[in-house]
């Protein structure tokens, strides 16, 4: 099992996700007019917040590590956490860090002492004409908790490790600088780095990640409702799996945003790029270079927007044309659609639905939320695989201190056309039970049902939890 790799932006996802914005009033959207102003110029920032977060929990399940034979376990976690954020009129800070204490009664199942360590970091900055960004995270936690498959930072998948426990370590690194805003002339560089590490498990599908990309971009705006990008773009990443796979990207790329009207806004971009993957174990490898592009028209509507666009994507099979059809709609409910719907081929194969659809809706006493979807592309070992995944939640407001959910997350991997790839899936069931006990005191019980399927047979488990906490703000 390998990871779905879609790289970067709209030049190579083999769903096409347009990145661009409807202008008002016949004009070209600015950077610095994406986000609004925290509060009126003439109010003062908010003060630096500073909370402590204090948990207690209290969990069993009859095969924690989603093992065969189950394996069952009960464990009694204390977690604190601290969070810190500060605004000014140019500049946002904020952190947070994390861990939990555990007791266990099978350490050989589920480790004890220090376990989940969490830090996350952001930093922003934006003047006039220019803005900073900083971003970072790290994450520890055990293998067999996380449903599906991780998302990595360029949009592909890495499945999660079926047959054995363990922990695994993820951390990530985001630097992005804009200047000329409001100039005729701006320029735009990105970096990232992101590493998924593993210990305790031998599994071979649990295998390291690290990736690392850069892109560059001129920005030429020669007039209010038009915009040229001229960009080049850089990725490398390195996987510990059976074949130790090697990718090497690198393109460069002519974009142009046109308003052609207050509503409508027209896209393209084409551009070369160079896709190299090396397998190492075997000395064997791949490379595709040549064109690819993709073209959008965007319509801004008064409840939401409706788009259509095409993508010819390039990794180091080939090209992969991508059709989608896109819209956004907010209702008079309060509730949400939003979709995108469309069809995936590679030159010689069957085409692949690809797309998403969601809805967020209200009742007087509850809200609910539904969402299925597919995704098409490359994994570690240049094989196209397809993930289909579906979600639903409920919440139930029983009166003003207490509320019922319920929440489903439904997963299955594939093959997608070129190559074959041994089918699995995984689900997860939680209902839960919500209640303030007093002012600042919360009490959640439930109980979960998690399975997954593989070629080794099926996983169950069954579970149940009651966990107690409370936030105490110490600033200001």
């Amino acid at each position: 099992m390998g990871v779905i790799r879609r790289k970067g932006a709209v030049r190579t996802t083999a769903i096409v996700a347009v990145a661009c914005t409807v202008a008002a009033v016949g004009t070209l959207p600015r950077a610095d007019a994406q986000q609004a102003p925290a509060s009126p110029a003439n109010q003062a920032p908010p003060p630096p917040r500073l909370v402590l977060n204090f948990g207690t929990k209290l969990n069993h399940e009859s095969n924690y590590n989603l093992t065969i034979p189950g394996q069952p376990v009960s464990t009694f976690d204390t977690s604190l956490g601290l969070q810190y954020n500060t605004v000014s009129r140019i500049q946002k800070l904020s952190f947070s860090l994390s861990a939990l204490g555990r007791l266990t009664s099978d350490s050989a199942v589920a480790a004890g002492g220090l376990q989940e360590p969490a830090a996350k970091l952001s930093y922003s900055r934006e003047t006039r004409d220019a803005r900073l960004k900083i971003d970072g995270s790290y994450m520890r936690r055990p293998t067999s908790q996380s449903i599906g498959y991780t998302t990595l930072p360029d949009g592909s998948l890495a499945p999660q490790p079926i047959l054995s426990g363990g922990t695994v370590s993820t951390a990530t690194a985001r630097l992005g600088f804009e200047s000329g805003l409001r100039a005729p002339v701006g320029f735009a560089l990105n970096m990232e780095g992101y590493n998924r590490l593993y210990s305790g498990t031998t599994d071979p599908n649990a295998y390291d990640v690290r990736t690392r990309s850069a892109s560059a971009v001129l920005k030429l705006r020669p007039s209010e409702v038009l915009e040229y990008d001229l960009g080049l773009t850089w990725s490398r990443e390195h996987d510990s799996n059976t074949l130790l796979t090697r990718r090497r990207d690198i393109g460069a790329y002519v974009g142009v945003n046109r308003a052609l009207s207050s509503a409508f806004t027209l896209s393209a971009q084409l551009g070369y790029q160079k896709a190299q993957t090396d397998f190492v174990a075997t000395g064997t490898g791949l490379t595709s270079k040549g064109a690819y592009g993709s073209l959008s028209l965007l319509r801004d509507t008064r409840t939401g927007s409706q788009g259509v666009s095409f993508t010819a994507a390039r990794d180091s099979i080939g090209l992969r044309n991508t059709l989608s059809f896109d819209t956004k709609t907010t209702l008079r409910d309060g509730a949400a659609i939003s979709a995108r719907i469309g069809a995936a081929a590679r030159p010689g194969y069957s085409a692949q639905l690809v797309g998403r659809l969601r809805y967020d809706g209200k009742l007087p006493d509850a809200k609910y939320a539904v969402s299925i979807d597919r995704r098409v592309g490359l994994n570690a070992d240049d094989v196209d695989v397809a993930e289909l995944r579906v979600g639903a939640s409920y919440t139930h407001e029983i009166n003003e201190l207490s509320s019922l959910g319920l929440s489903m997350d439904w997963a299955r991997v594939g093959s997608a056309g070129y190559g074959s790839y041994a089918a699995s899936k995984r689900q997860t069931v939680v209902v839960t039970y919500s209640h303030e006990l007093t002012k600042g005191w919360n009490l959640n019980a439930g109980i979960q049902h998690r399975r997954q399927e593989s070629s080794a047979g099926t996983a169950r488990s069954n579970g149940a939890f009651l966990s107690i906490g409370r936030s105490f703000t110490l600033l200001p």
